[in-house]
């Protein structure tokens, strides 16, 4: 068979792989486009785009975020937008953020393919990306732009991984990289850390002696990146003057730092998800815990097992033979899980699970590369139908957790819509309006 016949029969594959896992995403997900407005952010988002950004577009650029220390113009100008095209229309928002989950899971299939040329590899994690209930909620948030700009972040590292294979047109490939990245920090400010996550790499694929990668790229993207991040850090001080002060004064203290750690990787590794237990054994979610502490400790005894499991996949492939590019990639994996959540870990004293959604990015793609370099490639018969199971275990108990939010997501803006009708709609343009709320006889605390 000739070269140009095998590489149309590997482009195949990928198309139907690929086609495969973005459906599956996209049916578990079914529900999300059509479903109302749900959480409070969604109503005063819609609220600011209507009667502040239409009236006075530029404060779009010239407002913090919410009026904190906190300076993500794009966040605001990419809901103005939306509420623009859609005249407030539910679905626009929320096909929009499904929409970019969805190129996302596609984005992570090309990463791992980037760093491991493996389609096995790349499906899995693309699939245990696209299905992790830890990612739902920056889906389901209609008004959250989190998907968008983490997006730009996977864009920015595979232009630039891309740079690296063009003789002729890398520093094309560079700028982009460095222009994506920054799109991504002007949405999502904790996403800065793309810029140190390129430069780690770029130093790696330098010492390790590739073609394409020399001192001069490294050059081209510190400079590039100083401008840019410059720009920021410009328009940061002209318009959150104080932003710095409040930033230290918000600053957590080591313990609380502690604490959302071992909560976020509880969280990652746990294969059980909190609301699928809920929904199934009437667990506790995490805010009714401190009434149920057995269950608490129930929670904390399996994110401990699955610790220690995952420490045990990641001792034996450090026994194993592996290649510098394989060290390397693992490298950037570890610090793409770590990095975006370094700078939340120092301000923000409350654990959400939005902050997770890039790190289980990366997470996803060096779980299934563990699982397939140790399980997968062992010699035994019984390693290798182990990995068999476990991939299939988690997607369904994935699938699972994700299609129960979906659905409470979606009952929960049946009510929201519900409400609004109710409202005598000829009184509400005078005065001013309070709206007391009471739980429905018999309703179960953990499932507001």
């Amino acid at each position: 068979m000739g070269f140009d016949k095998i590489y149309e029969n590997y482009r195949l594959k990928h198309l139907l792989v690929v086609s495969a896992v973005l459906l599956a995403v996209a049916l578990v997900y079914a529900k999300i486009p059509t479903t109302y407005f749900c959480s409070y952010d969604d109503f005063l988002e819609v609220h600011r785009a209507a009667f502040e950004d239409t009236r006075k577009p530029s404060k779009i650029l010239t407002t913090p975020h919410f009026y904190s220390y906190k300076y993500r113009p794009l966040n605001r100008g990419i809901n103005f937008l939306t509420y623009a095209m859609g005249d407030q229309d539910h679905r626009v928002f929320r096909t929009r953020n499904l929409a970019f989950h969805v190129l996302n899971v596609f984005l992570v299939y090309l990463l791992a393919w980037k760093l491991f040329r493996s389609l096995e590899i790349s499906a899995v994690a693309a699939i245990l990306f696209g299905l992790h209930p830890i990612t739902n909620q920056s889906v389901i948030g209609s008004v959250m732009t989190n998907t968008m700009a983490h997006s730009a972040f996977i864009m920015a590292l595979l232009m630039v991984m891309r740079s690296a294979e063009s003789a002729r047109r890398w520093w094309l490939w560079l700028t982009g990289g460095v222009i994506s990245g920054w799109i991504s920090l002007m949405a999502y400010d904790p996403n800065i850390v793309i810029f140190g996550l390129i430069f780690v790499w770029l130093v790696g694929q330098w010492l390790g002696g590739c073609a394409f990668v020399s001192r001069r790229s490294i050059v081209v993207f510190i400079a590039a990146s100083v401008l840019l991040i410059g720009a920021y850090f410009g328009l940061r001080e002209l318009y959150v003057p104080s932003g710095w002060t409040r930033a230290a004064s918000d600053a957590v203290s080591v313990g609380v730092m502690a604490k959302n750690a071992i909560m976020y990787a509880g969280a990652m590794l746990s294969p059980v998800d909190v609301v699928l237990a809920n929904e199934w054994v009437n667990a506790p979610l995490p805010p009714d815990m401190a009434s149920r502490l057995s269950w608490a400790v129930g929670y904390g005894v399996m994110a401990l097992l699955t610790s220690l499991g995952f420490g045990f996949l990641m001792l034996r492939w450090l026994k194993t033979k592996n290649s510098a590019s394989d060290k390397l990639a693992v490298v950037l994996l570890i610090l793409g899980t770590i990095l975006p959540l370094s700078t939340l870990l120092l301000f923000q004293s409350h654990a959400s699970e939005t902050y997770l959604y890039l790190p289980a990015a990366f997470f996803a793609i060096l779980l299934s590369y563990a699982l397939a370099k140790v399980l997968r490639d062992a010699s035994g018969r019984t390693l290798r139908s182990f990995y068999s199971l476990i991939i299939v275990l988690l997607l369904v108990l994935f699938a699972s957790a994700t299609w129960a939010r979906n659905n409470r997501v979606s009952q929960c803006g049946e009510t929201a819509r519900r409400i609004l009708s109710e409202l005598p709609e000829e009184q509400l343009g005078t005065g001013r309006w309070n709206v007391l709320f009471a739980n429905s006889p018999g309703e179960n605390g953990t499932r507001r």
